[in-house]
């Protein structure tokens, strides 16, 4: 069960991160819509970063 929990938590913030980058990424194109292009873009800013560690 705290396996679980464990996964379940980093899922969590995985995904508010993934979110709050395409939110960024919406907010800079001066969009109120999120779309697939802002994830893409945020997605490319996570793989670089696991790139980097």
């Amino acid at each position: 069960a705290s396996v679980i929990k464990a996964i379940q938590k980093v899922t969590k913030a995985f995904l508010i991160s993934i979110f709050k980058n395409t939110n960024i990424n919406a907010i800079y194109a001066k969009r109120v819509i999120i779309n697939t292009k802002n994830i893409n873009l945020a997605k490319n800013y996570y793989e670089k970063y696991k790139k980097s560690l």
